[in-house]
Order: C-alpha cells, then sequence, then structure tokens
C-alpha cells in the first residue's frame, strides 16, 4: 500500500472533489427540470387538443341529432330571450330531449329548446329550457358551460357565385329583414395559454363549387 493511500485524502482533494459533484447534480437538475418543463408544456398542448376535438363531437352529435330525431329541428339563427343575459340572435335549435350536452338540475324534461352563448369571461354557455316547465319557472333557462376555453364565435355564409362570407356576428335577411340569414358553418375560436385552436360546425351544405375559407 501506497503512503498516499495510508494517509487518505487532504481536504483540498476533499473540498475539490465535493464541488465536483456539486456541480454534476446542478448540471442534472437543470438537464431534469428542463425536461419536464417541456414535457409539462406538451402535455397541457396535448389535453387541449383532447378537449378541442371532444367538444367539435359533442356539438356536431347534437347538431344531427336533432335535424334526425322526430320532433327535433335544425339548428338556425334566432333571438333567444335569454335570463340573465342581453336579447341577442344566437345560434338555437329544439331537441325531444337535452340529450348529453349538460345534465337538468332535477328531473329531465322533454321538449327542449337550447341555445348557445359565447361570454367572455365564461367561455361557451349552453342555456336550454323545457316548454313544460311550471309557470313560476316559465321563462328561466338553465344554463351550462360547454368549455371554458371558446373566446369568439364567427358565422360563414356563402352566396350564390361560391364566395365566402365571415362576420362575427349573424347577418340579417335582405331584402325584406324578415328575420336572420342561416349560417353554412360556425367557427368557434379557441385559446388556452399558448395553445389555440378553431372548431367547424357545418349548418348546411355549401353550393357547388364552394370552398370553406
Amino acid at each position: 500500500m501506497s503512503a498516499r493511500a495510508r494517509r487518505g485524502f487532504t481536504l483540498l482533494e476533499m473540498l475539490l472533489s465535493l464541488a465536483i459533484l456539486a456541480g454534476l447534480m446542478v448540471a442534472m437538475s437543470t438537464f431534469l427540470f428542463g425536461i419536464a418543463g417541456g414535457w409539462g408544456e406538451g402535455g397541457e398542448t396535448r389535453l387541449f387538443d383532447q378537449h378541442r376535438r371532444a367538444l367539435a363531437r359533442q356539438l356536431r352529435e347534437a347538431a344531427e341529432a336533432a335535424a334526425s330525431r322526430p320532433g327535433g329541428a335544425r339548428w338556425t339563427i334566432k333571438e333567444a330571450e335569454w335570463s340573465g343575459m342581453p336579447d341577442a340572435p344566437r345560434l338555437s335549435w329544439s331537441a325531444p330531449d337535452l340529450g348529453r350536452l349538460a345534465r337538468w338540475p332535477g328531473e329531465p324534461l322533454p321538449d327542449v329548446d337550447l341555445a348557445l352563448d359565447v361570454d367572455a369571461q365564461r367561455g361557451l354557455v349552453l342555456g336550454w329550457r323545457s316548454r313544460l316547465e311550471t309557470e313560476t319557472e316559465e321563462g328561466r333557462w338553465h344554463e351550462a358551460v360547454l368549455s371554458p376555453f371558446v373566446k369568439g364565435i364567427s358565422y360563414a355564409y356563402v352566396a350564390a357565385d361560391g364566395r365566402w362570407e365571415v362576420s362575427e356576428t349573424p347577418l340579417e335577411e335582405t331584402p325584406p329583414r324578415t328575420g336572420w340569414r342561416q349560417p353554412d358553418h360556425i367557427r368557434l375560436r379557441m385559446e388556452h395559454g399558448k395553445a389555440k385552436g378553431e372548431i367547424r360546425l357545418p349548418l348546411g351544405g355549401p353550393r357547388e363549387g364552394a370552398t370553406p375559407p
């Protein structure tokens, strides 16, 4: 055994070894936290996309069911006298029941009128009421937030020449002003942090030669 091995490490050698070990630990921690941060951001984006796809599927199923079931009606634009919210033209429809869009606060009722609204604070809000509710509840809409990430809605119309017009508000019939034009599809703009997305919901078949904008 050498004399160096017998006397062990000097204080300076031990301090140098500890400094090297501490540097390696800091570098490893930085690397691991960097991976975790990237995974967290990517995971949040993936969850946002999953939510967007699930909402799109839910709305398409509701639109198709409303148009195909007995007692249902196609989605259209009309004035909705929504309790607690300003009267405005909203995407509205009727259906035999609420389906899977939301849950009744009490016993489910049939013959349901529904409407969608985008609220700046809450997101995409579903309002509904049954035509069979009692007189004391008449005019009262139930509400459910379908997505807090929906920040805006726009309406796309196709003209006879195949050109598209996109508006942030529904367009009126002209002439005469007897109601609201039926959009060919709507767009829901979604945001969550850096993640952005869009849902396009067809409401009518585009005319031949029309390409969505």
